[in-house]
């Protein structure tokens, strides 16, 4: 699961590209299906993006993923069919299948039922969620802050100048990452010219990043539109752009210094207000959204990209983001709320 995690995180965050097609996004209305057969692989995959306030998903109990649509997104206490139905900060009850808000409280923090505690092993005693396994787990939330899940059991994170080794279990405390050299290092700390393995090895405050083609942390220079039909070229575009079927390259990642302003002030509230993974960290009585919810919104709004590889639009549900006096929404579209999903995993170190 860590590898599956990492390999995506790692194509999401940097854009890597080996001789791809263009993306040709489809955009898709209320009510028509989404999902389309990957021929290489024969399993069913998302076919574009559904329409403003939409989600693609089952709408029957154990329907073919064939069969999903686009659909608005099941409300509180609503009947759902699985996870996707439900708006951001409900979880699809596999019991009673309605959209409910559970799965959001971390071990040690208070809870009224066994559902409201985001480990599968943690139950909800005394209005506290404890861990009834014994130091076993079956991920990081069953464990209590400073430990993580490795091997089915919880293990203290690593801190900053010890040696870890992601694969092994050996993870990083929050905000740290596990760094080439393997030790346990800072979030974009390193200078021009050193030896990287992702972008956020490098300091992106300063503009770098971590060139696929050289492994080395490079100073990251926009370049210009090409000028001839992208799709005829291949990697015309670099690893921040995709070509779409018109041709031209469009903005698919942050960019460097984009990235660092919004994840930087997030993983310094997560840190402050000790906040771990959770199942439902979008819940509105989650720790990341009762303390973060602006940081999280703000890195967000420097991610999401507008443009014709998303249909143009920002799709999907809401999360709320919280001000100082009020509480608003904003849209989070199909794919970058994957992104967002992975940067998160990736400040846990999950």
């Amino acid at each position: 699961m860590k590898v599956l995690i990492l390999v995506l995180l790692l194509l999401s965050l940097s854009g890597v590209f080996t001789g791809y097609t263009p993306q040709c996004s489809s955009c898709y209305s209320e009510g028509q299906r989404c999902m389309i057969l990957d021929t290489n692989s024969g399993t069913y995959k998302n076919g574009g993006e559904c329409n403003d306030g939409l989600v693609c998903a089952a709408k029957n109990k154990g329907e073919d993923e064939k069969n999903w649509i686009c659909m608005k997104p099941i409300e509180l206490n609503g009947v759902c069919a699985g996870e996707s139905s439900c708006v951001i900060g409900l979880t699809c009850d596999p019991v009673e299948f309605k959209c409910l808000n559970s799965r959001f409280a971390q071990i040690g923090e208070k809870c009224s039922k066994d559902t409201d505690c985001s480990g599968t092993l943690a139950s909800c005693t005394n209005n506290i969620c404890k861990s009834e396994s014994s130091g076993k787990c079956d991920d990081a939330s069953d464990c209590e802050y400073g430990s993580t899940c490795s091997n089915s059991l919880c293990v203290p994170l690593r801190k900053q100048g010890e040696s870890c080794d992601s694969m092994k279990g050996e993870t990083c405390i929050y905000g740290l990452s596990c760094l080439s050299n393997s030790t346990c290092g800072p979030l974009f700390s390193k200078p021009l010219g050193a030896s990287c393995l992702m972008d956020d090895d490098c300091n992106q405050p300063e503009n770098l990043y971590c060139s696929q083609k050289s492994h080395l942390c490079e100073e990251y220079v926009q370049p210009k539109q090409p000028t001839t039909n992208c799709s005829l070229t291949e990697n015309s575009c670099d690893q921040f752009h995709e070509c779409s079927c018109d041709g031209k390259c469009y903005q698919s990642s942050p960019f460097p210094t984009q990235v660092t302003s919004g994840m930087q002030p997030l993983v310094n509230c997560v840190l402050k207000n000790k906040c771990t993974w959770v199942t439902n960290f979008f819940s509105s009585d989650s720790c990341i959204t009762k303390n973060c919810a602006s940081e999280l919104c703000k890195y967000n709004g420097v991610t999401i990209m507008n443009n014709a590889l998303t249909c143009g639009n920002n799709h999907q549900s809401n999360i709320y983001c919280a001000d100082s006096n009020s509480v608003s929404r904003i849209n989070i579209n199909n794919s970058m709320l994957l992104l967002l999903l992975l940067s998160i995993l990736l400040i846990f170190n999950f």
